[in-house]
């Protein structure tokens, strides 16, 4: 586009309004915006994104299918940095942004694509009563690994369900469509531009099918943290971003994720994956929704406890008889949960992400189920 040369010339008023200038293009390195991480420990981590990082995720087309009428919204807070970015990538590309957190106002606008973690998704789901048939045409899932217990409401209300991978210091990472309900948790194969591997604890490359821990590199990533010297030094070594996440490449060399390397938790030798136990609790018929968290007994003993939403008129007996038995039948004894506590809202960031070091606080002011 032509820019008028004259428009930064401002006409001069009594308050003494000097001309403003204009100083030309951005340098690629510099800051072109704040970002901050979801805080799921509580306290979020503050990162410069700069010019060139902006431009490279506006360019990510992953969330944007080909040939669709780009009409998006986002469940998580619009000025996110995954909400702004996605905005951005739909305008560029002549695209509408509707904003709504209502199933009828989505439906009503003709939204094409909704994203959302998978809590914001089964929120809008189990939220709307209305026309059991009315369904939009796709949803994309970011924020979290996708539950494959929750896959079946979504199709109910979703024409598809896509799972995106990414993070406010890198960016989109890669996409999957999913086709099942139960086994389908994919999020897909990383694009040329970008790297991803599966490490150990000494940051050695482990074989496809060996669950790890996720190292990459993006043109979009950021390089540290502001005024976080600590944090930066774990989360970014040798020009690699460390998301802490867990996951493993499958025999296709599709990117699965499986976790979070602060949701391992660890009781006599005992390792547990906290977003597993999750995932099979928000399963069960009676649960709105739950996350599983560690607490310490009286006597300083560590133990796996859970904090549960009852869906409505849920009986809280039979709920956490359920939640124990399922379980039991797929991981054993030893992962199920010593306490079952209800409440009206489980701890979570505006990302929807599990807050664990919030649920022990609350599980104090409530009386287990019995």
């Amino acid at each position: 586009l032509r820019i008028d040369p004259t428009w930064n010339v401002l006409p001069r008023t009594k308050g003494g309004l000097a001309d403003f200038e204009f100083d030309g293009y951005a340098l690629p390195n510099s800051v072109w915006s704040i970002g901050a991480s979801s805080g799921i420990t509580g306290t979020p981590k503050f990162m410069e994104i700069t010019a060139h990082a902006a431009a490279a995720r506006m360019e990510y087309p992953f969330d944007i299918p080909d040939g669709e009428i780009l009409r998006g919204a986002s469940l998580a807070h619009p000025l996110s940095a995954i909400g702004l970015y996605a905005i951005l990538r739909y305008w560029m590309r002549g695209g509408t942004w509707v904003l709504g957190l209502n199933f009828d106002i989505l439906a009503k606008n003709q939204t094409i694509v909704v994203s959302g973690s998978p809590n914001h998704l089964s929120k809008l789901c189990r939220e709307y009563t209305g026309d059991t048939a009315l369904k939009l045409p796709s949803a994309i899932i970011t924020g979290g690994k996708p539950n494959p217990y929750l896959m079946e409401m979504y199709l109910k209300r979703f024409d598809v369900v896509r799972n995106a991978y990414g993070s406010t210091e890198a960016g989109l990472m890669s996409s999957k469509l999913l086709t099942s309900t139960v086994s389908d948790t994919s999020a897909g194969f990383p694009p040329k531009e970008a790297v991803v591997e599966i490490v150990d604890s000494a940051d050695l490359p482990l074989p496809n099918e060996t669950e790890g821990i996720v190292r990459l590199r993006t043109p979009g990533m950021v390089r540290s943290y502001i005024g976080d010297a600590k944090a930066t030094a774990e989360a970014f070594r040798y020009g690699w971003f460390y998301p802490g996440d867990t996951g493993m490449f499958d025999e296709s060399s599709a990117l699965h994720i499986t976790g979070r390397v602060n949701d391992q938790f660890n009781f006599g030798g005992i390792k547990i994956n906290a977003v597993a136990i999750d995932e099979v609790m928000q399963g069960i018929s009676g649960v709105h929704d739950a996350i599983c968290f560690a607490q310490s007994t009286p006597d300083m003993i560590g133990e796996l406890n859970a904090i549960i939403v009852l869906a409505p008129n849920g009986d809280k007996t039979k709920t956490a008889s359920d939640i124990r038995a399922a379980i039991h039948d797929k991981y054993g004894p030893s992962r199920v949960p010593a306490k079952i506590f209800v409440s009206s809202t489980v701890p979570r960031n505006d990302a929807g992400k599990a807050q664990r070091h919030l649920a022990a606080d609350e599980a104090k002011q409530l009386q287990p189920v019995s």
